[in-house]
């Protein structure tokens, strides 16, 4: 626009469109008058004589072709000029690489480990990246279902938690087995796995039991393939069977249980502290504003960690549905803790605290001695998701409260609350309606969405799993009774 505004500044009738391929329209301009041939007037009267020499004829706008054709001849080279440079910079447009199209992520994955070999599932956790997960179980049935008898087989499952595809299989037990310190004959007790901060290691924690009466616990450590396995192994005395591994040293440091506190904070001496213990008086001020935080590499997190919640009732129950009056909410989480800079495990962590209900009467302190709850401290209601969640366990039938444990799981962000409560069917096939996992506003209580798991007819033995990933777009439900770990994609979670 600026080569067509500066021509039609000096030929406002004249110029040809910037662009367009102009005729040489030569036939069209007037003839130039000859040096020898005055211009006269028509008006004018010839002078009677003919003078010697003729003055200078001052050009008119009709005198000009020549100067226009030559001003479209410059149009002309600019424009060619100009194509000549838009061919060139086509084609290194066209020879540039070009990074391939990423994948479009399937709104759910279904994994199912059964299939790869795993027939209890001990555990199952995301790696801090969110693309992998890992799997923890044996590849026969449980110990305790089989009696404790040896011969089940440990079994680490890696999965690419964006497409579900296997990458890694781990088969710990006969690193465990050679260990000094592991009795022949030995059954391995796997408890938890879990990813190192950084997202290179594993670290699967067990327990040996055997014939002789020791307790022994361990560490298995190894790479997210399975390499550079090595394996930490103590006999645990009664006066520190709490406590963590430094794992730069190789040593455990007996210490005392985790306190129950809303909140908890490695300190620069490599301390977890709580802060804001619980009591058994009165429960703190509740807050759903803020991070929930992460053990696994978090420098700080909070005690909303997933959980499973259950309302135990004293004395008879009747067969009515109706809240219970006498009764107490009891939130049981456990979980294994990872220091930040990687250097500290502390491969069992957890509380149990009892819930007031806003909708429930308190329990008396006779009915809290004969659940065994009077030295059971007081956790606040978080917010209102999860007061609706506990009133939602209260009007369960009276013979399911006791069975049917809901599971809790916040996102990382403390915006969204996971919530699973499957009634107890003993004598039915399982009916999937009843395995939804239902999402809610923590600020609202607003049900979001219920996403159901698919049924894979194989269920697994071992407990049920509800896992958010570390940046809270995707949810992971592990369910027992369907057989299938699904992974919901954010499409699927209003709010996400």
């Amino acid at each position: 626009m600026a080569e067509t505004d500066e021509q039609t500044a000096s030929e406002p009738t004249e110029a040809p469109a910037i662009g367009t391929m102009q005729p040489e329209l030569e036939a069209e301009a007037t003839p130039a008058v000859a040096p020898d041939t005055p211009e006269t007037s028509p008006e004018t009267p010839a002078p009677a004589s003919t003078p010697t020499s003729t003055p200078p004829v001052r050009p008119t706008r009709q005198s000009r072709p020549h100067a226009r054709l030559r001003q479209r001849r410059r149009w002309r080279i600019v424009t060619g000029i100009a194509s000549a440079v838009a061919v060139v910079v086509a084609a290194v447009l066209l020879a540039w690489p070009v990074p391939p199209a990423q994948p479009t992520r399937p709104a759910v994955v279904l994994i199912v480990p059964r299939g790869d070999g795993v027939e209890c599932a001990r555990d199952a956790e995301w790696a801090p990246d969110g693309t992998r997960l890992v799997v923890l179980g044996y590849a026969q049935r449980c110990p305790e279902a089989s009696g404790g008898t040896t011969g089940t087989t440990g079994t680490v499952l890696v999965y690419n938690a964006l497409t579900g595809a296997l990458t890694s299989r781990i088969q710990p037990d006969a690193l465990i087995a050679r260990a000094p310190g592991t009795p022949p004959g030995s059954t391995i007790q796997y408890a938890g796995a879990l990813w190192s901060p950084n997202g290179q290691r594993l670290a699967i924690t067990f327990g040996v039991a055997s014939g002789s009466g020791r307790a022994i616990e361990g560490v298995y450590l190894c790479d997210a393939n399975g390499g550079h396995a090595k394996v930490l192994l103590r006999t645990s005395a009664p006066e520190d069977a709490t406590g963590m591994w430094d794992l730069q040293a190789g040593a455990y440091i007996p210490s005392p249980p985790l306190t129950p506190a809303l909140g908890y904070q490695w300190t620069s001496a490599g301390i977890l502290a709580a802060s804001t213990p619980l009591t058994t008086v009165a429960a703190p001020a509740a807050s759903q504003s803020g991070a929930i935080g992460l053990p696994d590499g978090g420098a700080s997190f909070s005690a909303w960690q997933p959980a499973a919640i259950t309302l135990r009732a004293h004395g008879a129950v009747s067969a009515v549905s109706q809240p219970v009056v006498s009764g107490a909410y009891v939130l049981s989480s456990s979980f294994a803790v990872w220091s930040p800079d990687g250097r500290y495990l502390i491969p069992s962590a957890g509380i149990q605290a009892r819930l007031p209900s806003a909708d429930a009467p308190a329990p008396s302190p006779a009915t809290l001695a004969a659940l065994g709850l009077d030295d059971t401290p007081l956790l606040p209601v978080r917010d209102r998701a999860l007061q609706l969640a506990l009133d939602r366990l209260g009007v369960l039938a009276p013979d399911q409260r006791g069975t049917s444990p809901m599971l809790v799981a916040w996102s990382p962000e403390g915006r969204l609350l996971a919530v699973q409560l499957v009634p107890a069917e003993p004598n039915d096939v399982p009916h999937i309606s009843h395995h939804a996992l239902f999402v809610y506003d923590c600020a609202t209580g607003k049900a979001l969405v219920a996403l159901t798991p698919d049924d894979s007819n194989t269920p697994t033995e071992g407990p049920t799993f509800v896992r958010w990933s570390p940046n809270g777009a995707r949810l992971m439900l592990f369910d027992n009774q369907m057989g299938t770990l699904t992974i919901f994609g954010r499409s699927k979670i209003p709010g996400a």
